[in-house]
Order: C-alpha cells, then sequence, then structure tokens
C-alpha cells in the first residue's frame, strides 16, 4: 500500500505559472489506479498559498481593471461619442492616443485636462506593469486597489474562478491550520511527477542539504530544480498532508468541469458592450 493517494499534498514544487515561489500540489489521480497500481505517473495540480495568489494573480487582474474603468474610463467615453474603436486605440498607446485626443477641436477645456491626466495615469501605469517589485504591488494592493483587491477575494472564497482557481481551506489539507490559511489551485496546470520521484519524496530523499552531500549531488540538484524547488540549504520537497472528503471530491470535480470545457471565438468587450446598449426592441 502507498503512503500516497488523491488528495496527498506535496510542498516543493516548480510552476510554469509561479516563476521564483515555491508551490504546492495536490495529487488528482484517481484513489482506484494508484491503489491497484495502474499508472506510471502521478497528474497533480500546482497550488500556491493565498497570500501569493493575492500578489501574483489577483493583483495581474485588479491592476488591469483599475487600469481599464478608472483610469482609462474617460479616454472610452470619448472614444465612443466620436464612435472610434476603444481596443484599437489601445494598441496605439498613450502618445498615440493624446494626439487623437488634440485633434477634437470640439472638446471643451474641462473634458480636455481629464482626458490629458487620463492619459498622463496610463502611461503612469504602463511604466509600473513593465517593473512592479513586490513592494509596490502590496502597497497597490492596499491602496489604489484595494477595492478591487476585496472584490476579487470575494469572488475567489465564493467559487466565481470555476474555470481559473479554487480555494481549498487550510483545514481541508491541515486539520490543525486556520480556514482562510489555505491554498489556491490552480486548475489549468497539471504536473506530472513519476512514481520514481514521489517514492523519493516519502523517503524525504529530495532534500537540498542531503543530496549536496553526495558524491553527483551538485548534478543531481541542478536536474531536479527543473521540476522542484531547490534552491538552497533550506529546500526540500515533502508530503504535509491529505486534503479531506468532500473538499477532494470537489476539487477533482471542479478540474474536470475546467479540463472538459469547449472554447468558442467571442468578440471583444467593447463591440459586445456597444450592441448592447444600442439594441431597440422592434
Amino acid at each position: 500500500m502507498s503512503g500516497y493517494t488523491q488528495g496527498t499534498t506535496i510542498y516543493g514544487l516548480r510552476s510554469q505559472y509561479y516563476e521564483g515561489i515555491c508551490c504546492y500540489g495536490v495529487i488528482i489521480t484517481a484513489r482506484c489506479d494508484i491503489a491497484q497500481e495502474k499508472v506510471k505517473a502521478l497528474h497533480v495540480l500546482s497550488a500556491i498559498s493565498l497570500r501569493d495568489w493575492v500578489c501574483t494573480e489577483l493583483f495581474d487582474r485588479a491592476f488591469h481593471a483599475y487600469l481599464e474603468n478608472d483610469i482609462l474610463g474617460p479616454i472610452k467615453q470619448w472614444s465612443k461619442d466620436n464612435e472610434l474603436d476603444f481596443d484599437t486605440l489601445l494598441t496605439f498607446g498613450p502618445n498615440k492616443t493624446m494626439v487623437n485626443i488634440n485633434a477634437d477641436t470640439s472638446l471643451k477645456a474641462k473634458n480636455r485636462n481629464k482626458l490629458e491626466k487620463a492619459v498622463s495615469q496610463w502611461e503612469q501605469w504602463n511604466q509600473l506593469s513593465s517593473c512592479c517589485s513586490m513592494d509596490i504591488r502590496i502597497k497597490l494592493l492596499n491602496g489604489d486597489l484595494s477595492s478591487k483587491k476585496k472584490s476579487l477575494l470575494n469572488e475567489l472564497l465564493s467559487g466565481r474562478f470555476p474555470n481559473d482557481f479554487y480555494f481549498l481551506p487550510g483545514s481541508a489539507c491541515v486539520p490543525s491550520r486556520e480556514y482562510f490559511d489555505g491554498l489556491v489551485v490552480n486548475l489549468r496546470d497539471i504536473i506530472q511527477i513519476s512514481l520514481q520521484e514521489i517514492d523519493e519524496i516519502q523517503k524525504c530523499e529530495l532534500d537540498y542539504t542531503a543530496l549536496s552531500k553526495t558524491k553527483s549531488g551538485q548534478e543531481r540538484i541542478q536536474y531536479l530544480n527543473k521540476k522542484f524547488f531547490l534552491n538552497c540549504d533550506n529546500d526540500f520537497v515533502d508530503i504535509i498532508g491529505y486534503v479531506d472528503s468532500p473538499w477532494i471530491e470537489h476539487l477533482v470535480q471542479n478540474f474536470s468541469n475546467t479540463f472538459a470545457r469547449i472554447g468558442v471565438n467571442t468578440l471583444p468587450k467593447s463591440k459586445l458592450s456597444d450592441f448592447s446598449d444600442k439594441y431597440q426592441v422592434f
């Protein structure tokens, strides 16, 4: 009987979505397949702490929502009034957009000043997006982005990210943990772990300090570090708990719905919004 099953939670993984962050992983391979030794590898969904998720995924969404709605709102209204395509205007960038605004001779001074301020803020936020340190992210999340942080956090905790993320309460993984000290599972990020690797994890063999003392330790660490977080002496990979029922079944159900979802081409939001605004029933 193996020491792992569906719902086993592993600490010390890497994810293509979260560079530089030590991630967790939740095994989603069917229990019966593991018990009957029908699998050659395990499938795992990556997860990160709630704080890390807020500072990465939530921040990106809040940042772009604030940019589009709060900063670019006046420009969006101006483009609509002048029957210009807002999405196309965005591709021009702040400077060329300002050239178009200056060409509008019908603008009143008050509205022109409002648009100039919006373009200036747009340029500032564009610069922030390309070099946003963690300190700046935290400052923005607790400042300008606080209302959007609250809204998006409520959406996550209420299960309204059905095709992207799943909040796993801390108490569902480790009974001693607080409810909100949980993990956010990325439903789009499947990681494969070999049976040899899970065997090494169970034996606590994927430990940077222990590996570095072996003959071919550095070479082995360099190889493992592509999948596991093994950067320094404090790094290790280990099983930290198991996701209780019915949480694991609910997580797998959400993943199945995401994995089987069929995508279709849709029009830009601005075009859909324009149609809805102008639509008349005859």
